[in-house]
């Protein structure tokens, strides 16, 4: 991928994640890899997420994001990430309302509560999915990165945790 080395003695190692189709993607917070998490179902890592800003003060709203949702924008929230992402910093999107004039974002959320949940939403995403847990197990010892839109790259320490924890143990 861009900007990834591998050195030639390491290539043999990495060559198995070649046969998982979009191995890559099925690491993304934000590709659907349908979980269940706190009674609900989710599509994807990101969805769980951003329904936490509306857990404590709209619980109705937060369901919206749950694949359960019977609501048509619930129906697109639940599945369109990026529809999903937009509820936090507009009520309105192409003259939709997206977020109703009663739900509260929850400003007391931090960036730790969040992070705590993320990690949540991945334990129970690629312990659910045989396919994300191979190609990340796949992945071996790789420096796993995550992509933020108009950030650098960072280090994905809770993915590379994770990735530890789920590995058999040695004999």
């Amino acid at each position: 991928g861009s900007g990834e080395t591998i050195e030639p003695s390491n290539m043999s190692k990495y060559a198995p994640l070649h046969k998982i189709k979009n191995w890559r993607r099925l690491l993304s917070n934000n590709y659907s890899v349908p979980f269940t998490l706190d009674e609900r179902s989710w599509n994807s890592v990101e969805h769980y997420v951003i329904a936490q800003h509306y857990k404590a003060t709209s619980p109705e709203f937060y369901n919206e994001f749950s694949l359960q949702s019977k609501s048509d924008l619930g129906k697109r929230l639940s599945k369109d990430v990026e529809l999903a992402l937009k509820t936090l910093s507009m009520r309105t999107y192409k003259s939709e309302e997206i977020r109703p004039d009663y739900v509260a974002i929850d400003t007391s959320i931090t960036k730790e509560h969040l992070n705590t949940e993320r990690e949540r939403a991945m334990h129970a995403k690629f312990t659910q999915n045989e396919d994300a847990k191979q190609a990340l197990l796949l992945t071996n010892d790789a420096t796993l990165m995550k992509y933020i839109v108009r950030k650098p790259a960072q280090e994905d320490v809770s993915l590379m945790r994770l990735r530890n924890e789920l590995l058999p143990p040695s004999i």
